[in-house]
């Protein structure tokens, strides 16, 4: 190859990179928000199963925001959860007014509320999980015009 060969492949390499490298970013974005919503509502759901299954109350605590690499729900007791704490994905930003998820022997959540999930910047996707009734029906969904939709 020449030089003007070799320019060229360089020039139309850079521009493939130009256009590719915003969309990765972008999914792996929605990658850490789908995943970090999921674990918050797999771990509320088996956190309501154990309490039912051993009739005791189970109860979540969320960790505080901003989350880092570190920041783990956990459980009390400790085998609510399987492995006795989730840990969630860092620069994950948590918005709610429940400080603590608490099922009764029965399955019932003690309050209602809604877990906003959501990046600190880059984005304005935010994901949401609602614990939507005292029956204990939990949701996720995607969080728009401060409501979370299903």
């Amino acid at each position: 190859m020449n030089l003007i060969e070799q320019s060229a492949v360089t020039i139309i390499t850079g521009v493939l990179a130009a256009i590719s490298v915003p969309n990765f970013l972008g999914l792996y974005n929605n990658y850490k928000l789908n995943n970090a919503t999921t674990n918050i509502y797999w771990s509320l759901v088996e956190a309501q199963k154990k309490a039912q299954q051993h009739s005791k109350k189970c109860t979540l605590n969320l960790p505080e925001a901003p989350l880092s690499d570190q920041s783990v729900m956990t459980s009390s007791p400790a085998d609510c959860l399987v492995s006795s704490y989730r840990q969630l994905s860092e620069g994950i930003v948590l918005k709610t007014d429940l400080e603590n998820i608490i099922f009764s022997f029965r399955g019932l959540p003690t309050e209602t509320g809604t877990i906003i999930v959501s990046l600190p910047k880059g984005t304005n996707e935010k994901r949401c999980v609602e614990i939507v009734d005292n029956l204990g029906l939990i949701q996720q969904g995607i969080y728009k015009n401060s409501n979370c939709q299903f």
